[in-house]
C-alpha cells in the first residue's frame, strides 16, 4: 500500500502555478502541504488574459467572490469572441458564448431556427444569442437570478490583467494555508529504481 502524499511542491508561478495551488488548496485535505516554488529573478509575462465561460465555474469553485475579482484585476466582461476573415477573407463570425435562444415544446432552439430558415425567414443564428445580442449593444448585466428569467445565468467570461490575477491567487492560495519559496530549480533529482522524482535542488 503506497504512503498517502503529505506534500506537493508545484514547480513556477504566474498565472498557471497560483491558479494550481488555489485549486489543489479546495481538492485537497488541510493535512496535505502544497509549497509553491517561483523565482522573481524570472518573472511572469504580465499580459492581457482573454478567458472562456469556464473561468467563473473556476472562480466559484475555488471560493473567490466575483466583486473583488473583477477590483483586483481589472477585469471587464466577455460575451464571446469574433473571428474576422471568417470563411472568406471579407467574412466574419461572432460566437456568442453559452446557450443560443430557448427551447420550445421539446423542439430545440437549433431545430426551430432550421425550420424557419427552411420557410424563408433569413435571421442570423447569432440574433437568437442574448450574449451577442449585448456584445453588439456594447452593453452587460449581471445575470437575473430568477430562473424562471430568458436572461438567467446566461455564459460570459472576463478580460484580466494576467499579472494582477496571479498577484490576487497568490493571496488567496496563502490565506488557504498555500506556502511559497523564491528560489530557481537548477536540478530534478530522480530515483534510480523507477525514474520518479526524488527531490529538488534549488538556487
Amino acid at each position: 500500500m503506497q504512503n498517502p502524499i503529505t506534500r506537493l511542491i508545484i514547480a513556477g508561478g504566474g498565472t498557471a502555478g497560483w491558479m494550481t495551488a488555489a485549486a489543489l488548496s479546495v481538492a485537497l485535505p488541510k493535512s496535505v502541504e502544497i509549497l509553491l516554488i517561483e523565482s522573481e529573478d524570472i518573472g511572469t509575462v504580465g499580459v492581457g488574459e482573454a478567458t472562456i465561460p469556464t473561468m467563473r465555474n473556476f472562480n466559484q469553485h475555488i471560493g473567490i467572490d466575483e466583486g473583488e475579482f473583477i477590483r483586483a484585476t481589472e477585469a471587464t466582461f466577455k460575451l464571446g469572441i469574433e473571428f474576422l476573415g471568417w470563411g472568406r477573407k471579407e467574412g466574419r463570425y461572432f460566437h456568442g458564448f453559452g446557450d443560443y435562444g430557448a427551447d420550445h415544446q421539446a423542439i430545440s432552439a437549433y431545430s426551430l431556427w432550421r425550420r424557419l430558415r427552411a420557410e424563408g425567414d433569413d435571421t442570423p443564428l447569432e440574433a437568437w444569442s442574448l450574449p451577442t445580442a449585448l456584445a453588439y449593444a456594447n452593453r452587460f448585466f449581471p445575470p437575473n437570478p430568477d430562473p424562471r428569467s430568458p436572461m438567467h445565468d446566461y455564459a460570459y467570461a472576463y478580460h484580466f490583467d494576467a499579472g494582477l490575477f496571479a498577484k490576487f491567487l497568490r493571496r488567496h492560495a496563502e490565506a488557504r494555508g498555500v506556502k511559497r519559496l523564491n528560489a530557481k530549480i537548477s536540478e530534478v533529482l530522480l530515483r534510480a529504481e523507477d525514474g520518479f522524482i526524488d527531490g529538488l535542488r534549488l538556487d
